[in-house]
């Protein structure tokens, strides 16, 4: 039952939403003319609602005068346009002369707050705030069902276009669990939509319960309609994007039948069975595991000692290294250290033979200190970092590209290595970011990228990337793979990212007609199983871990 405002019920609700330009409001205003042809009350609501008072009229006109990009900030600008939304939800729902009606349609929802906020670079943080009083007003009404309406990401501003459809992605695919929603981009489809309204059921007359029982709206919440991109527009894929996501389908099936303790062999695909790859989740890696687990939550949670123990571990990034100097210090921590102590004790290590950096990427030396060795450069650079008071920083950071951009300014830190530093910084309880915030390739990835498209459309690499994340569900279903995700986590943008530099690497062998970026033609690394399990725990804030408990209980 729609629920009560006093003694009057809140009208049933259909939402259209969509980035500009798109015919969001022609279809909203079809819809509304529909749905009153069949004797219902119905009220369409646009924002900013231009017809009574003054807020709307004034959010349009600084829209298109000279005052809205210069003298007034973004944050300014969207208070006042949320001023004209909850101006207009305050009169619908409260004032007395309004005639209530039995079906509302609106025009725009608390979503495009939160995608123009985004689009204008208000920080993430103050912008939440913002949008949780909007979505405060519309707590009092059954929202049902939304409406998106598909841009068309043609014509001379394109990029600004797909990077709104984006941001309006991300909330689809959050959304969506909490009520239908269904794309359209055409009146034909928007008719299949309202059809679904009176389908089975005849409409009733103005009363009581005046759109009655429709089928749209028996759904339950957990239940919404199917909603995905078919495809990707406007780069253009080869046939290697295919095995981009059979390789993410398989390579994750291999995880889940060792983590179940299959016996092997774990796959029948000869390539997986006898080269190295990255698990389908970067933070499934075994690297990854022991950082999470026993670098980053075993010890000292502050942010010095935090970044402190991060450091020093991916500088070398492996787990020998790590493990050497913990024998022989006791503990690691950035208060009771000391260069000498580190410089002698990782020499010792080297003299006697033994690697101390991963074979995982090149680390190149800091050259500003001038040692004659690499770990000592890269000790003084450890030392640069904690001194400036890095971690107070990070901690304070709005944003995933602040951080990015903090780590980048050091000496040697590089795109690659300042993106896979945030990306293990966000592990931690140091920030709080999403996954699906930010991204950028890494050389790898850009050669994955060159074999999996013609071209790029325009877009640029992380452009594609963020839209092979945001599509990946359609894309695992138009192929008929099954592929379990992690414990109800989506791949995310590092994961999509890391995929196409192993696709690279998999498609040497399965697509040798295929030239990246480097040229590269061999797969180096053999696998061989580790003798000693993974015990999987991921960050708690991921809420994970729980899942893996009652997986394993349920056998």
């Amino acid at each position: 039952m729609p629920k009560l405002i006093g003694e009057r019920k809140f009208p049933r609700t259909l939402i259209f939403e969509g980035p500009d330009p798109v015919a969001r409001s022609e279809l909203a205003k079809m819809a509304a003319a529909k749905l009153a042809s069949r004797n219902l009350n119905v009220r369409y609501l646009p924002f900013p609602d231009t017809s009574k008072g003054i807020w709307g009229s004034l959010v349009c006109q600084l829209h298109v005068s000279d005052c809205s990009p210069g003298t007034i900030s973004p944050t300014s600008f969207l208070l006042v346009e949320i001023a004209s939304h909850l101006n207009s939800i305050d009169r619908l729902t409260y004032h007395k002369r309004t005639v209530f009606p039995s079906f509302l349609v609106l025009d725009r929802f608390w979503w495009s707050t939160w995608v123009h906020g985004k689009l204008r670079g208000i920080p993430v943080k103050l912008l939440q705030r913002i949008v949780d009083i909007e979505q405060e007003f519309w707590k009092r009404a059954d929202l049902p069902s939304v409406v998106f309406v598909s841009p068309d990401n043609s014509g001379a501003k394109a990029n600004n276009r797909i990077r709104a459809a984006l941001l309006y992605k991300q909330l689809v695919e959050r959304e969506k669990i909490k009520r239908p929603i269904h794309a359209v981009n055409s009146s034909v489809q928007l008719d299949l939509i309202l059809s679904k309204l009176w389908d089975n059921e005849p409409m009733k007359t103005p009363g009581a319960n005046a759109l009655g029982t429709p089928s749209l709206f028996k759904q339950e919440l957990h239940e919404p309609l199917f909603y995905a991109w078919n495809k990707l527009t406007p780069a253009q894929p080869t046939a290697i994007f295919d095995t981009y996501w059979r390789f993410a389908a398989e390579r994750q099936a291999i995880f889940f039948r060792r983590f179940k303790e299959e016996y092997p062999p774990w796959t029948a695909d000869p390539v997986l069975l006898h080269y190295k790859f990255t698990n389908a989740y970067r933070a499934s890696d075994r690297v990854s595991q022991y950082l999470i687990r026993h670098v980053l939550y075993n010890g000292d949670q502050s942010p010095h000692e935090l970044l402190f123990r991060l450091l020093l571990f991916k500088i070398f990034n492996k787990i020998e290294t790590w493990d050497a100097l913990k024998r022989r210090l006791g503990s690691i921590s950035w208060k009771d250290y000391s260069y000498k102590e580190y410089d002698r004790l990782l020499s010792e290590i080297l003299n006697q033979g033994d690697r101390i950096y991963s074979a995982a990427y090149i680390m190149a030396s800091p050259s500003p200190y001038g040692h004659n060795r690499k770990h000592k450069n890269h000790l003084k650079l450890i030392e640069t970092i904690m001194e400036d008071q890095t971690a107070l920083r990070l901690a304070e950071a709005e944003n995933m590209r602040e951080v990015f951009d903090i780590l980048k300014a050091y000496p040697s830190i590089g795109d690659f290595l300042a993106y896979q530093f945030a990306t293990d910084i966000n592990y931690s309880t140091l920030t709080q970011f999403s996954e699906m915030e930010f991204v950028v390739p890494g050389p790898g990835a850009l050669d994955g990228l060159k074999k999996c498209f013609k071209h790029f459309g325009g877009l640029g690499p992380s452009d594609v990337i963020r839209l092979v994340a945001d599509t990946q569900e359609s894309h695992f279903e138009r192929l008929g793979l099954s592929f379990q995700n992690l414990w109800g986590r989506n791949l995310q943008l590092i994961d999509c990212q890391n995929l196409f530099c192993e696709v690279d690497k998999y498609s040497r062998v399965v697509h040798p007609e295929a030239t990246g970026i480097s040229g590269r033609t061999r797969i180096k690394q053999r696998f061989r199983a580790m003798p000693t399990p993974i015990d999987y725990w991921y960050p708690p804030k991921w809420g994970v871990n729980e899942r893996i408990t009652d997986q394993t209980k349920d056998g």
